[in-house]
């Protein structure tokens, strides 16, 4: 018998529940798989990668980064997509490439983010409409390159997110405020 896999929401994160989110999960009837999912990236392998896991709807993530370029078959790929999903298959949780730009003070307000890079633009769109918009786990990740992590991971929760300096406009959202047993791991990539 296949394992269970866990059912999460943002609600039961704050109530203390608690994710491994190197294995798969369910929210809102969607799986998500970091390994195996749908979309799941390979450009960090042999890259050290610093991750967070976070919460945003749809809309707040669509909003951080450029829009989708209409393509021929855009609409097609995005009914393709969502039947997938709703037909069972698994999905890697979107991404969000961020820099630090303010590390919050010693007191404990909260650090600021830009958008630098992302992944998931599309899964996102068929979530808007899939899941009613409600809050999905979105991945933030640093590299070794040289860019700042924060002193504390406490200084997420809450932390103000900047969208990409290429969006057409700025938007700006708050991070949502789990417990930071919920949001915080630390990842190496495979080489």
């Amino acid at each position: 018998m296949p394992p269970r896999i866990p059912d999460l929401s943002l609600t039961k994160l704050r109530d203390g529940a608690r994710v491994d989110p190197d294995v798969p999960y369910r929210v809102g009837g969607v799986t998500f798989d970091p390994h195996r999912g749908m979309g799941v990236t390979p450009e960090f392998r042999g890259a050290h990668v610093v991750e967070y896991l976070t919460w945003l709807t749809p809309s707040e993530f669509l909003a951080l980064n450029p829009v989708i370029s209409d393509y021929p078959h855009l609409q097609e790929y995005l009914r393709d997509m969502r039947s997938a999903v709703e037909g069972g298959a698994s999905v890697a949780p979107p991404y969000l490439l961020v820099m630090l730009v303010d590390d919050g003070t010693p007191e404990g307000d909260p650090a600021t983010l830009r958008v630098m890079s992302h992944e998931g633009r599309h899964r996102m769109t068929v979530f808007r409409d899939l899941l009613h918009d409600q809050p999905v786990p979105v991945e933030l990740r640093w590299t070794w390159s040289g860019w700042h992590l924060p002193r504390k991971a406490e200084s997420l929760l809450g932390a103000t997110l900047r969208s990409d300096r290429s969006c057409r406009k700025h938007f700006q959202t708050t991070l949502r405020a789990v417990a930071a047993e919920g949001i915080v791991r630390v990842r190496r990539s495979v080489p």
